[in-house]
């Protein structure tokens, strides 16, 4: 035995969808966004933390992770501002 199974699409509804699943993506990448700029702020934290720990044994070592933590805020400042454009 089989059965045929016919669903309609009511007027409208295509374009309801559209509009929610385009506000769904956007919101989707939005956070994703704000998540990827959080864990970043959090690995430029930790470079800053490792360079107080070699400060006394290497100081040009603690100065290169200070380096690489400003530099990764300044592209953290970029992405943040281009995608808000």
């Amino acid at each position: 035995m089989s059965t045929l199974t016919f669903t309609t699409i009511p007027r409208g509804a295509a374009p309801l969808a559209s509009l929610v699943a385009a506000v769904y993506l956007w919101a989707r990448k939005r956070l994703s966004a704000e998540d990827r700029q959080q864990r970043a702020q959090r690995a430029a934290e930790r470079l800053r933390a490792w360079a107080s720990q070699y400060e006394a044994s290497q100081p040009s070592y603690a100065a290169d992770l200070r380096a690489a933590a400003d530099m990764h805020d300044r592209l953290i400042e970029r992405s943040v501002r281009t995608t808000q454009s």
